[in-house]
């Protein structure tokens, strides 16, 4: 196999500039579908992208005899082009799969017991606890990197956390003593 250069260069949206050692061309469409014009001639092209399927024709029709067309000759259509588009189209579907939506399972209402007159003593949910995974980690008075520090949690250090924002957990012990970063402990 000889050498080989290839290079594109987007110029605008929809149109690449393409460079190789047997010259320059130009080509115009998005993936799948797009029109290519180099010194060679024109040329359409579809194809399904990502699947290595294409399909590429000769649009200008040169490149054939400069004869009188005869009787029963076919002339270069974009017919076999459509087609392939079609068929590429509909693999396409098919391949990914084009679900409707399924209707929910219908709920049916179950009787329900009547409570009893004097309802058990609810448990209080167990509280959260962290530790620190980091050799050391800041303590700050605000859930935010930029908030000021108002200690220092070293690794192996157990929290119980009082709540949430975002990647903050307000933590202490007994009751909330600051904020540190999610990232930085571990259940």
């Amino acid at each position: 196999m000889g050498f080989r250069f290839r290079r594109t260069v987007k110029l605008l949206p929809g149109v690449r500039l393409n460079l190789s050692r047997s010259g320059v061309s130009t080509t115009v469409g998005v993936r799948g579908a797009s029109v290519t014009v180099g010194k060679k001639g024109t040329y359409a092209n579809v194809g399904l992208p990502g699947s290595g399927v294409s399909y590429r024709t000769r649009i200008d029709g040169e490149g054939h005899e400069q004869q009188a067309p005869e009787a029963g000759r076919k002339r270069s259509s974009l017919l076999p082009m459509l087609v392939v588009a079609l068929a590429l189209g509909g693999g396409a579907l098919a391949f990914f799969g084009l679900k409707t939506p399924r209707a929910p399972a219908p709920v049916t209402a179950t009787p329900v017991a009547a409570a009893p007159a004097v309802a058990p003593v609810a448990q209080a949910p167990a509280a959260e606890t962290v530790t620190i995974a980091k050799r050391s980690t800041a303590l700050k008075a605000e859930p935010s990197r930029k908030s000021e520090k108002i200690g220092t949690a070293h690794q192996g250090d157990s929290f119980t956390v009082f709540s949430r924002q975002g990647v903050w957990l307000q933590v202490g012990h007994g009751q909330p003593e600051g904020w540190i970063a999610a990232s930085a402990t571990r259940s």
